[in-house]
């Protein structure tokens, strides 16, 4: 998984669908952070991204 930081919004639709916390929203600067070293690649944020910013990468 990859996120394309260019479209991210940081609204954090992903954040809460996320099973593992790989996507996270820092409470200071409400930015939303992608760690890949966490990721499973279950996909499940890539339909709840309204911008489509998370993207499977082959």
């Amino acid at each position: 998984m990859v996120r394309n930081d260019d479209k991210c919004t940081h609204c954090g639709a992903c954040v809460t669908i996320c099973p593992t916390a790989a996507l996270y929203k820092d409470p200071q600067t409400q930015e939303v952070y992608f760690d890949s070293d966490k990721c499973i690649a279950c996909d499940l944020c890539v339909p709840a991204c309204p911008p489509r910013a998370m993207e499977v990468k082959l």
